[in-house]
């Protein structure tokens, strides 16, 4: 079975099973529609193969009523992937069939990260607050400064969560994207579950830790938040920091605070010609004003 599968614009929600009209069904839709339909008649749940026979029949009968081919198997010509797994930091793909159509940006978006985050760029970045602005403009100083003589490689943002330091992260990432920079955008909690994945398989652990160590630009979000973090991986995670702060390889990190980084990497980063903080303690969690 396919590791991918097609989802609907409206977030791959079925319809309520209801006798509907199949024509103003979009294609997920339909199918989605009959095979609830076979299924509540046979009174079982279909296999891969019959699901498969379903949606081919209904892919012809879609074209016949809509004129429109049907030329991806991947999307359905719908243009999204979702994981055929649950991932909280993964909702959406690109499919293949639909690259062609991207900037030159947002295929270097790509490279960073599945996520879409093209909207989150330091002019959506919206306040009248000075702190804030303080803190936007201190970032995009640090991203704009990155490579110069004498100017900090690495810059840690820390402070409550709902603060804005992980929109100002993706806007440098967004930044550099159009600056046509590759690197790579990561969560915490993601590193967490690929280093859960790999724990029996050594080869594919080493490869992705040596990846972090040695891309051109990391940025990783939300450091030491989320999945369960245990002694092992953090203590992978400050390898990576202190390899990357010692070849003076780019870096950003967001963290609620830096209790739980060692003393080693502490003293490492202490040297602000190398490191830029940015405090974000004193600035209002944006998420109470949407409740």
């Amino acid at each position: 079975m396919s590791e991918l599968i097609g989802i609907s614009s409206d977030d791959f929600k079925k319809p309520n099973f209801i006798d509907k009209d199949q024509s103003k069904m979009n294609l997920q839709n339909r199918i989605d529609y009959n095979i609830r339909y076979i299924e509540t008649n046979i009174k079982r749940v279909m296999e891969f193969d019959e699901i498969e026979k379903i949606k081919q029949v209904v892919k012809k009968e879609y074209e016949q009523d809509t004129g429109k081919i049907i030329n991806c198997d991947k999307c359905d010509n719908l243009g999204w992937l979702k994981p055929a797994t649950p991932d909280p930091n993964i909702r959406f793909i690109k499919c293949e069939c639909s690259r062609d159509d991207l900037t030159l940006h947002e295929k270097t978006l790509m490279l960073w990260t599945s996520l879409d985050i093209k909207k989150e760029t330091f002019e959506s970045f919206k306040t009248n607050n000075k702190n804030e602005i303080e803190i936007k403009n201190k970032t995009l100083k640090w991203v704009q400064n990155l490579g110069q003589l004498n100017k900090p490689n690495h810059l840690i943002l820390f402070g409550t969560n709902g603060t804005g330091k992980t929109h100002l992260a993706r806007a440098c990432v967004n930044y550099l994207a159009k600056k046509k920079f590759t690197g790579l955008y990561e969560s915490y909690q993601r590193f967490s579950l690929e280093i859960e994945k790999f724990q029996n398989q050594d080869n594919y652990r080493i490869e992705y830790i040596e990846k972090l160590m040695n891309i051109p630009f990391l940025i990783v979000d939300d450091v030491f938040n989320g999945y369960e973090n245990s002694e092992y991986k953090s203590s992978k995670f400050h390898d990576i920091l202190l390899v990357r702060y010692e070849e003076k390889k780019p870096t950003l990190i967001t963290a609620e605070n830096m209790d739980n980084m060692s003393n080693q990497l502490i003293s490492r980063i202490r040297d602000k010609n190398l490191t830029m903080y940015i405090d974000f303690s004193y600035i209002k969690d944006k998420r109470i004003n949407k409740l």
